[in-house]
Parts: C-alpha cells; sequence; structure tokens
C-alpha cells in the first residue's frame, strides 16, 4: 500500500499527536511504501501515484489540500485528537475570552474538514462519540519508544512529582498547585516539575500561582528528555479539567512512575482507578494530595500500580494492535 502521511515533522516537542505521528510513521513505513508531507508541501506533485492520504492530526489539515486530493479520487483520512472545540468549556483561566473566540473559529473550520474526509480516527471513545462524521474509528495509541531508558528504582528517586502537557489550566496546574501545601506538610521535601511550552501570560499567571512553592518551570522539552524524566521522578500527575486520550499517563507507567489524574474524558479508559493509578474528580485538591503523598511514601502501593499498569500497556496498546486497525480503516476506504 502507498501512504501518504501530512503531519508536523519537524516537532520535537512531546505531546500527543506527534508522539502518535512518529510511530505510525516508524512502524507503518516497515509494511509500507510510506511518504511523508508537510502541510505546505506540493501535494498534487507528491500524491500521483499515492493509494491514500492521512491527515495525522485535523490541526495540519488543508481544506484546499483535500480538495485537490479529493480530484484524484484519494481517499483522505483525519485523525482527530481532541473534542475541545465542538463546544465551549469554560474551565477556569486567565484567557477565557480568546478560548471562547477560537473554539468557535475551530468548530466552523474542522466541520469542514470532517465533511470532506471518507474516514475519520480518533483514540478513545470519548472523544468518538463527540465527532460528527459517519466513519469514526477508535485506535488506542502505543507509547512505547526507544527513547526510554531503565528507570531508576524507587528509593534511588527523589521526592519529585511531574506535570507535562501544553495548556496549564486547561490540564489542571492550578489544582496542583493547591495540593501542593497539603503534600508538603507530609512530604517537605517534595517538588514539582513542570514540563511544557506554553504562552507568555499563562505561564506568568501560573508562575504567580506557584509562588513560594518549590516549583521548577522547565518548558518545553524534547521526546527524549522528558521521557528522561519520567523514570526519574516518584509519581506523574495530570489533574485535567477537560482531557481527551494523553498519552503522557501512559509513558509514564511505562517507565515505571505511578500515575495520578482526573477523572475527565477518556482518562477512564486508559487508567483503571486502584489498579492500573489514581483517579479523582477534577478540581479535588485534597484528594489529589492524598493520592500524591502515597505514591511519594508507599513504594509497595506504587510499584503494585506499575506493575499492573505495565501489564495493561502490553495488552491493550500493543503497536501490532494499533497498526492493524489503522489498515483496517484505509482497507475500508480504499474498498468503497
Amino acid at each position: 500500500m502507498k501512504i501518504s502521511y501530512v503531519g508536523n515533522i519537524s516537532n520535537d516537542i512531546i505531546t500527543g499527536p506527534h508522539v502518535y505521528q512518529d510511530i505510525v510513521i516508524r512502524y507503518m513505513g516497515e509494511r509500507h511504501d510510506v511518504r511523508i508531507l508537510s502541510p505546505d508541501d506540493d501535494i498534487e506533485e507528491n500524491i500521483t501515484t499515492t493509494d491514500i492520504v492521512h491527515f495525522l492530526d485535523i490541526f495540519w489539515a488543508r481544506k484546499r489540500l483535500i480538495e485537490r486530493v479529493k480530484n484524484f479520487r484519494i481517499p483522505v483520512v483525519i485523525d482527530v485528537h481532541d473534542y475541545y472545540w465542538t463546544e465551549f468549556y469554560p474551565y477556569r483561566s486567565p484567557d477565557l475570552p480568546l478560548r471562547l473566540a477560537r473554539q468557535q473559529f475551530m468548530k466552523r473550520r474542522n466541520l469542514e474538514l470532517l465533511a470532506l474526509a471518507d474516514a475519520v480516527v480518533t483514540h478513545c471513545n470519548y472523544v468518538k462519540n463527540k465527532i460528527p462524521h459517519p466513519r469514526v474509528a477508535n485506535v488506542s495509541v502505543y507509547v512505547i519508544s526507544d527513547n526510554m531508558r531503565t528507570p531508576k528504582p524507587f528509593r534511588e528517586r527523589r521526592d519529585e512529582i511531574l506535570f507535562v502537557g501544553r495548556n496549564f489550566f486547561r490540564k489542571g496546574l492550578h489544582t496542583l498547585l493547591r495540593a501542593m501545601p497539603i503534600v508538603l506538610k507530609e512530604c517537605p521535601s517534595a517538588k514539582l516539575l513542570v514540563v511544557g511550552q506554553e504562552r507568555l501570560h499563562t505561564l506568568l499567571a501560573a508562575r504567580w500561582l506557584a509562588r513560594g512553592l518549590p516549583v521548577s518551570f522547565l518548558g518545553g522539552l524534547s521526546s527524549r528528555d522528558t521521557l528522561k524524566l519520567y523514570g526519574k521522578v516518584k509519581v506523574f500527575v495530570l489533574p485535567s479539567e477537560i482531557e481527551a486520550s494523553p498519552v503522557s499517563p501512559l509513558e509514564a507507567i511505562a517507565c515505571g512512575t505511578p500515575v495520578v489524574c482526573s477523572a475527565v474524558g477518556g482518562i477512564p479508559e486508559l487508567i483503571e482507578h486502584g489498579v492500573t493509578g489514581m483517579l479523582c474528580r477534577p478540581g479535588d485538591y485534597h484528594t489529589l494530595a492524598q493520592y500524591i503523598v502515597r505514591c511519594l511514601q508507599d513504594e509497595i502501593f506504587s510499584m503494585q500500580l506499575v506493575e499492573n499498569g505495565q501489564a495493561a500497556l502490553q495488552e491493550r496498546f500493543a503497536v501490532e494492535l494499533m497498526i492493524e486497525r489503522i489498515e483496517q480503516v484505509y482497507q475500508g476506504v480504499m474498498s468503497r
């Protein structure tokens, strides 16, 4: 099969779409004739012998490009990684009016693009059920990477808490910061590491909320450097207000680190409370703090969560399952 993938191949910031893109291109390239294009490439020049064009994120799709592809009667598949544009979610943040305007723009844009797609790929049932398209396939994302190093044993790790992601307020950093004083009463040596490339106004707001707390803002790190951090900290925390299907909790588990997340969006499809990780209600910083403290102090409990989580990764998020599911999507649109 000859496949043209369209994405942003130059970005090494660790976000879900980029992680997914790298994995798809690598493993599909072992089985098929794969061509990698950027949204700015001359699509018409590159696709005349292509069987299918797959936009690896709707953010990278362009209406004019899809229309030119469709002129050649080549099927188009579009990946949709989140649902935040389908309606307005008024979680607390310093840029509420800007988010409202962007959501309305993105909804119009994305609905136009989806109307041109032959099939859509999502990565959790929660998002799948939000997408208005007759052919939506759910594909779980494989997260194991060659860049993952052997993690440090629990007792050699410092009392560090890791938060990874852009859009700090959507991902609940403010809730985690409210939990930190409670954590510090039980574990005075605890320190929070924040990884993520963020807009200036949001970063300044987060830094103001973190004043007086042991918090390090590390900025946007590469995938390789972030994976190193997963294997050095004692707990990964993602207390999102809204969330789709994040890869960061799965990467943390793969690197031997227990996870504490909020039970929103597609997270409960990834993490089973008390078995593969700990889940709490969004905004519940008291419970969040209790779970963090337990993961910092209870080695047996933490390692049991990791062991269960890694077994689930092997069973539910194997790369073979992911690639076969995507191939089924391609075969379905090519046979129509």
